[in-house]
């Protein structure tokens, strides 16, 4: 579910979880594509294969909240919250949810 370019989903979107997880993954295989000239999947190893380093990964934490709108905490930034698109769409649909 897109809206006006925004590879996110707004708060109140009567969409089910999995819909959303897939959506956000969508977004971030576009967001590596288009930003890092990279083709990843869902299950790319990101930081293994060294698809982002730090850097990129406070930039993936800038898109993330602004595009999904979802606040990270100190105790979400772990290398397992960003090893994968999936994880990190896990972390986005968790932070969505109030966790």
């Amino acid at each position: 579910m897109e809206r006006d370019g925004n590879h996110g989903c707004n708060e109140g979107d009567s969409v089910e979880e999995p819909q959303v997880a897939e959506t956000i993954e969508r977004g971030l295989v576009r967001y590596f594509k288009e930003h890092l000239n990279v083709d990843v999947t869902p299950d790319t190893p990101l930081i293994e294969e060294q698809v982002i380093d730090s850097m990129g990964v406070m930039e993936l934490i800038s898109y993330l909240q602004e595009t999904f709108d979802v606040e990270l905490d100190m105790e979400d930034l772990t290398i397992e919250n960003f090893e994968s698109i999936r994880r990190i769409s896990e972390l986005v649909v968790s932070k969505r949810d109030g966790s």
